[in-house]
């Protein structure tokens, strides 16, 4: 979850600019660390006793990671009632590997946007070399139609030295 908001967040420096994570402007990945947040906080339902990972002593750090906060409360329920604790933990992880895949998964968002990223360079470098194409096309008439041109007007500026000493 830091680590998805150090990417997508904005941070003042001491010189009063500011830098932009490299996804700052990808604002649905921006969502996906308040996604995982809410994940490790939410409520289960499981079949088990526990609900919710605080109550295992499973809870987020000032970081925003997992960190287990009461180790005496984890050991008591992983003695009294492991496979209650076993299934509110397949649940979570459940819920947290889907949420992710739904972002980094092959399918899933991160994928695509580079997908669609790809798609639009390849896009754009074709129509840079068309237009490029079209300049030099452009550059070879104007060349020619301007050393044609001038050949005409020295050709009228003979003709009327010509025309001058005969008529003069």
């Amino acid at each position: 979850t830091a680590y998805v908001r150090s990417k997508t967040g904005t941070t003042k420096n001491a010189d009063d600019t500011y830098t932009r994570g490299t996804l700052a402007g990808e604002y649905s990945v921006r969502y996906a660390g308040n996604d995982l947040v809410a994940l490790m906080n939410q409520d289960y339902t499981n079949g088990g006793i526990y609900k919710n990972l605080s109550e295992l002593g499973i809870t987020l750090d000032s970081d925003l990671k997992a960190s287990i906060s009461d180790s005496s409360a984890l050991s008591t329920a992983l003695n009294a009632h492991f496979e209650d604790v076993t299934a509110l933990l397949d649940s979570a992880m459940n819920a947290l590997a889907n949420k992710v895949d739904n972002y980094a998964g092959t399918g899933g968002y991160v994928n695509q946007s580079i997908q669609t990223a790809d798609s639009t360079i390849t896009n754009l470098n074709s129509r840079i070399k068309s237009i490029n194409e079209r300049l030099e096309r452009r550059e070879i008439y104007l060349v020619k139609y301007y050393a044609e041109y001038q050949a005409q007007m020295e050709t009228f500026m003979n003709q009327s030295k010509i025309n001058s000493a005969l008529y003069g």
